[in-house]
């Protein structure tokens, strides 16, 4: 190789070093944070606040697709259900009639004047081994309170009771 050659080949490689460790800032693509990545969203739901057409004595060829609210009247079933169970609204709640209906990208629902939410849909049920049509309700409720007449939810008593024969009972 010639020397003229090796001295342009060090000339070219020192500028490039030079080039790379002289600059203060860091390269321009690295001060700039990624671009943020928008989160999915559900579509929102759809809300129509006008109430389904309730009947007292419905047909029994429409009974079939309509549920039976705690106040004697029927309404038509949502998500397509046939036979469904009639509303099982908590005894400790007063019924609340339904004032609309909101839809989302997997179930309609009735909304019901005090915030509660009910829907007739398909569901798994271990009692029948099989899918079956299923009546729900949600009840708002302060976060921590649970209604009083779910079962299952009383308080769990600690140590023996009142009266009993167990060792210190009654001191």
């Amino acid at each position: 190789m010639s020397r003229s050659l090796v001295v342009a080949l060090l000339l070219v490689l020192g500028g490039l070093a030079w080039w790379a460790t002289s600059s203060d800032e860091p390269p321009t693509h690295l001060d700039q944070p990624p671009a943020p990545v928008a989160a999915p969203t559900a579509p929102p739901a759809r809300l129509q606040y006008t109430a389904p057409v309730a009947t007292r004595t419905p047909e029994p060829a429409a009974r079939k697709r309509m549920v039976l609210l705690p106040n004697g009247d029927y309404v038509p079933t949502l998500n397509g259900v046939l036979d469904a169970p009639a509303m099982d609204w908590p005894t400790s709640i007063p019924y609340s009639p339904i004032i609309g209906r909101e839809s989302t990208a997997t179930l309609d629902w009735y909304v019901h004047a005090d915030g509660s939410k009910s829907t007739t849909q398909m569901a798994f049920r271990t009692d029948l081994g099989r899918m079956g049509p299923v009546t729900t309700v949600a009840n708002p409720a302060p976060v921590g309170q649970r209604p009083a007449d779910e079962p299952g939810l009383e308080p769990k008593r600690q140590g023996p009771k009142a009266g009993s024969s167990a060792p210190g009972a009654g001191r």
